[in-house]
């Protein structure tokens, strides 16, 4: 993983089975990321207080675990990112929530609280949601920290992983496996026609924010859209396929759309 410590040591055995003493730790740290590429930094690796530990309970998370146990007052996750450019940078956090209400999370950088972000609830522990926030990181490392504080309430969610775009501005790529297990109210979200060619339709309930990129998370277009019909010019956008990232004050919806011409 780009911008992560690392500590290597090596123990022998020989032909006889008996082992050496364990070498002296060799540390190091990768290079961070050198732009284009999203980063993603798995919950199960980041530093964890408070009562929260790695799970695999549920199906359908990355890597080998997600972490769980925010309930406690100052319970917290906290992520070591390293990032080439200073800027603002789109950082996308996958979690689940299926307890009831949306939960509010405090978000914050280098030890300075930023924001608070509701994580809405859906039908199931098993699907993953993403939320995405625009957070001032410097060049070089950074902590991200994602902490139930006292004012709070609830912290019945688990979190799988964060991702980071490669440079400030875009949005961080979604894994194809990830697209297959995001859901999305169809009746309140809907893209047509699709694929599409000269232009296109984003239909939502109003007061939303679209965000599309490529694959690789390249910014195409952000709009802020108020009304219930957005129709999108995509005639002079390369054939391929895109991501439309559709954010509502609760919720993070992502689609695929397909660009023929």
């Amino acid at each position: 993983t780009a911008g992560t410590s690392y500590s290597f040591t090596v123990r022998a055995r020989d032909a006889a089975g008996n082992n050496s003493a364990q070498s002296t730790a060799l540390n190091v740290t990768t290079s961070a990321a050198s732009g284009g590429g999203t980063v993603i930094y798995e919950a199960e690796n980041a530093t964890k207080t408070g009562g929260v530990a790695n799970a695999t309970t549920y199906t359908n998370y990355s890597a080998s675990a997600y972490v769980t146990g925010f309930q406690n007052n100052g319970a917290s996750v906290q992520f070591a990112v390293n990032v080439a450019t200073a800027g603002v940078y789109n950082v996308r956090m996958r979690y689940s929530n299926a307890a009831g209400p949306g939960y509010p999370i405090s978000i914050y950088v280098n030890g300075a609280k930023i924001t608070t972000e509701l994580l809405s609830s859906n039908t199931s522990w098993t699907t993953w949601q993403d939320v995405s926030e625009p957070l001032t990181l410097n060049a070089g490392n950074n902590t991200i920290k994602y902490q139930k504080d006292p004012d709070n309430n609830g912290g019945a969610y688990n979190i799988d992983y964060i991702a980071i775009p490669g440079t400030p501005g875009a949005i961080g790529s979604v894994k194809e496996d990830d697209l297959s297990k995001q859901t999305t109210d169809e009746s309140a979200i809907s893209i047509y026609p699709n694929p599409a060619s000269n232009s296109f339709n984003v239909a939502t309930a109003g007061g939303v924010k679209i965000a599309i990129t490529t694959l690789d998370g390249k910014l195409i277009k952000s709009i802020s859209a108020k009304d219930k019909l957005t129709t999108i010019d995509s005639s002079k956008w390369n054939p391929g396929v895109y991501i439309i990232n559709v954010q509502t004050e609760n919720q993070s919806t992502i689609k695929k759309l397909v660009i023929a011409q």
